[in-house]
């Protein structure tokens, strides 16, 4: 059938310009008129949307000099460092020339993302909320503090805090100090002192020096004798707290259920524990990644057969240092006030400590550390909790838990006197606790 028959009745013959510009073995065009069509047929130019390589490389390299790398300052040791190291460990040389290229880089990716759309593939179906989905890890958290340089040339990073000091001062830290004195040694003695042990009024309400009373929603504190042989091993108290926010006509049905539960922490409950290498620090509370460690509303949870809407009081956070950021040599983590109430309070966050700040610049939260010391605690100021949960109808439920022991070289052999022990309280608008009964665990006392 020729190209004119065809024409006479192009819909019975279901002719199409897609067709016609295909080359069949029944071709209805003579070479003379394939010529003529491709003449007269104008091809879209091809647009290629994409950033251009080139020109980002030829600014990274620019702007690598333009901060302030050269190779007469730098070359000699960019070349001297690392010199030596190889294989396959996630820690490679840390140049100060990949230092600057990195900050270059990051600065263009900046500016490319303010003026330029993300490209979508087929099955994309997730929002776009940053340039990790681009780049693939997020690296380098740009909102947590820099650690001392000289403290970073001289041991690496490791063992240093990120963080300012906090703003307030405890009158005790660790809360019920221990005199291990007393004991002289005999764990028997130690385990079978019932009155200094801890009690969840002791491990929850806490002092400054200044008189303000603070309240511990988190905390993990550990007492070790002072004498024990190598530091760390001898007699020695470890406690914790845990804390949730339930509406306050559900707290005491809360109580009942955690009772007949075997979990040793309320974070289980939400198969939860905290932020790692996904937000930033300065994203908790606020605008960031949808995470689903973000707890910014009550959640409904299953417990012993009772449906009850809860939310933690706190996020940890942890950037590790051994994975994706080689410029710290140790992990930075610190806990921080749940997106739910940072939200609710509309807080400032504050470098010190690091704390959160009133509208007056007062401190209402604080990660609360000392120097040389483990035990570590995230305190909300009195008056405030007091207002929050009456504001928002909520009671604050608390678990505590502590065990006492002793460490020693023959760990396997022979007793070991142990005691453990864990209850679950509630705390109300009036800050009064209502305590369960303690479950408790002794072991080799006799």
């Amino acid at each position: 059938m020729t190209l004119v028959d065809k024409l006479r009745n192009p819909e019975e013959q279901a002719l199409s310009r897609l067709k016609s510009l295909l080359r069949r073995a029944d071709d209805p065009l003579s070479e003379e008129q394939r010529k003529l069509w491709d003449a007269s047929f104008v091809y879209p130019q091809p647009v290629d949307h994409d950033y251009p390589a080139d020109i980002a490389c030829r600014w990274i390299f620019r702007r690598t000099l333009s901060l302030g790398w050269t190779p007469k300052l730098f070359g000699d040791e960019d070349r001297r460092i690392g010199r030596g190291r190889g294989g396959r460990e996630g820690h490679k040389a840390e140049r100060w020339g990949k230092k600057y290229q990195w900050m270059a880089y990051h600065e263009l990716l900046a500016r490319v993302a303010d003026n330029y759309q993300a490209s979508r593939h087929f099955g994309d179906s997730e929002p776009y909320e940053g340039l990790h989905q681009i780049i693939g890890d997020r690296e380098i958290d740009p909102s947590l503090p820099p650690i001392d340089y000289h403290a970073f040339n001289e041991e690496g990073g490791n063992g240093v805090t990120a963080w300012s000091p906090p703003l307030i001062s405890l009158e005790e830290w660790p809360p019920a100090p221990l005199d291990f004195s007393r004991y002289r040694g005999d764990i028997r003695r130690f385990v079978a002192d019932t009155a200094s042990e801890p009690t969840v009024a002791d491990s929850l309400f806490l002092r400054d020096r200044e008189g303000h009373e603070w309240v511990a929603l988190e905390s993990f504190v550990h007492k070790v004798d002072p004498m024990a042989d190598k530091g760390w091993r001898g007699q020695q108290e470890k406690s914790i707290i845990h804390t949730l926010l339930v509406k306050a006509g559900d707290a005491e049905a809360l109580l009942k259920a955690l009772r007949d539960e075997s979990r040793h922490d309320t974070r289980d409950l939400l198969d939860s524990h905290g932020h790692t290498d996904c937000c930033y620090v300065g994203e908790v509370g606020r605008i960031g990644p949808n995470c689903p460690h973000r707890y910014d509303t009550l959640r409904r949870v299953s417990i012993g057969g009772k449906e009850i809407d809860v939310v933690p009081t706190i996020e940890e956070y942890t950037w590790e240092g051994g994975i994706l950021d080689c410029s710290i040599g140790d992990t930075a983590s610190v806990l921080l006030p749940a997106t739910f109430i940072q939200q609710a309070a509309g807080l400032t966050f504050d470098m010190r400590g690091p704390g959160w700040l009133d509208t007056a610049g007062a401190p209402v939260f604080t990660h609360y550390e000392e120097p040389g010391d483990e035990s570590r605690a995230l305190l909300v100021r009195k008056t405030f909790l007091q207002n929050f949960l009456a504001e928002h109808s909520l009671e604050l439920v608390v678990w505590h838990w502590y065990e006492r022991m002793q460490l020693r070289d023959d760990y396997h052999q022979g007793q070991h006197p142990y005691v453990e022990s864990s209850v679950i309280a509630r705390l109300g608008a009036d800050m009064k606790i209502g305590q369960g009964t303690p479950q408790r665990t002794e072991r080799d006392l006799e």
